[in-house]
């Protein structure tokens, strides 16, 4: 089995899904999509050759930061041993829990919509801020994978996006500070624009070298953004990054 993020947490690099799938069944292997990121509004990974899809349902499907869940979507072959499972070891979701993640996906695409308008806005407008380093969001023109994310994505890029500062961790903590609107927290996918430092949370037990390797540096943040004014975010966006003045 091969397991990827059609886009990846938190450098928001581009899995090319159909050339994977080629490769996993060559090899008699099935290939399994994560596409929390996208979302069904951005990617359907089983129509680029996926034979599973997952999602955390926690995040964008339901979008409001009030309930758990996650979904796999396949074949019935394939979903049905999961969901046997699931049923014996309990790993289920109650049905006000059901009813949260339906009231979600009722409003994704309205959301999801405005959200991406609102990372590439913000990603447009970091990219050219003097004290920003390197932005990561497929979106823009100057992204290593832009071309691939243009072939696999569709309404936009999604609404993860990554950029360093200059200063290390001293200018993080700096700038989460001084921010108003934008909320630090490991979770993402709410309408609620939130911000995480991946080093000292997610992957703060990832050995230091191979943190490096993959690209979370101690200067990386990780913008989950969501549906508020676009010029809300970018004058809190503004006076965090004043801060490190």
């Amino acid at each position: 089995m091969l397991y990827v993020d059609i886009l990846t947490n938190p450098t928001l690099l581009v899995h090319d899904v159909p050339a994977l799938a080629e490769l996993a069944h060559r090899h008699g292997a099935l290939l399994v999509v994560d596409s929390t990121f996208a979302t069904p509004y951005h990617c359907r990974p089983a129509q680029l050759g996926a034979d599973l899809v997952v999602h955390s349902t926690t995040k964008f499907i339901a979008g409001h930061h009030d309930v758990s869940g996650g979904a796999v979507l396949g074949r019935s072959e394939l979903v049905e041993p999961v969901r046997r499972q699931a049923i014996r070891m309990g790993g289920i979701g109650g049905p006000f829990d059901a009813w949260l993640i339906l009231r979600g996906l009722r409003t994704l695409p309205l959301r999801m919509s405005q959200s991406s308008r609102n990372a590439l806005a913000l990603a447009t407008w970091l990219a050219e801020h003097p004290a920003v380093e390197r932005v990561s969001y497929p979106g823009l023109p100057g992204h290593r994978q832009h071309d691939l994310a243009r072939r696999l994505l569709a309404n936009g890029y999604g609404s993860m996006l990554a950029f360093e500062v200059q200063g290390g961790r001293t200018a993080v903590a700096r700038l989460v500070r001084a921010l108003r609107l934008i909320r630090f927290a490991e979770t993402l996918g709410g309408v609620t624009t939130t911000i995480v430092h991946p080093a000292s949370t997610s992957h703060r037990s990832v050995d230091p070298a191979a943190r490096a390797a993959l690209g979370i540096g101690d200067s990386l943040l990780r913008l989950s953004v969501g549906i508020e004014a676009t010029e809300d975010l970018v004058h809190d966006l503004e006076r965090g990054l004043a801060s490190l003045a």
